[in-house]
């Protein structure tokens, strides 16, 4: 959560550099927040079930691994 959830924190920070760099407006760029904290919420109980399906470690080990995967794809845009 601490390595996902940075985002929403600094999220101030990159709208104005993503509306200088590709000239979207406010709104477009908020529907990608608001998609990404939708999705971080409203799945929480899906992460419960494999936790108790799987455990916590894997469960973890697999969510580090999406979240850098997802930082190495963002580092690209």
């Amino acid at each position: 959560m601490v390595a996902a959830a940075n985002i929403q924190y600094a999220w101030t920070l990159f709208v104005p550099e993503i509306q200088k760099t590709f000239g979207w407006d406010r709104a477009a760029i908020q529907v990608a927040f608001t998609i990404f904290v939708v999705v971080q919420t409203w799945l929480t109980p899906i992460e419960g079930y494999f936790i108790d399906k799987y455990g916590p470690s894997r469960v973890v080990l697999f969510g580090g691994l999406m979240t850098g995967l997802a930082w190495i794809i963002n580092s690209y845009a």
